[in-house]
């Protein structure tokens, strides 16, 4: 939490250890969490079969949060295995910048996503 800045986007991420991998992120340690933060975007492991994941994600657009729905073209289940088979980091924020949906946009984003 010392090296956030929360006057620019946090990603809250599910895992400690994929937080490692993104500049400006805190990890819920899990998939529930109370967010503090003014500018964030939530960030769920890739796991389009798993309703728990489906449920949290679903609230998160219903409260009104940003939250990022992986592209069907990622295998990985999350960031840590992502920059584990060679992705770059820089790669990994592009991927989560250009999946990041809110409202609407999100709804139809994870009723694609989604394998449930």
């Amino acid at each position: 939490m010392d090296d956030v800045n929360t006057s620019k986007l946090v990603y809250v991420l599910e895992g400690p250890i994929d937080s490692m991998f993104v500049w400006n992120s805190v990890a819920m340690a899990g998939s529930d969490g109370t967010i503090k933060f003014y500018n964030y975007t939530m960030v769920y492991d890739n796991e389009p079969r798993n309703k728990e994941i489906i449920a949290k994600m679903k609230k998160s657009i219903k409260m009104g949060r940003k939250i990022v729905v992986w592209p069907s073209s990622v295998e990985h289940k999350d960031i840590n295995d992502m920059i584990m088979s060679d992705m770059s980091q820089a790669d990994v924020k592009l991927l989560l910048d250009m999946n990041t949906h809110k409202g609407l946009m999100a709804e139809m984003a994870l009723s694609v996503w989604s394998k449930v």
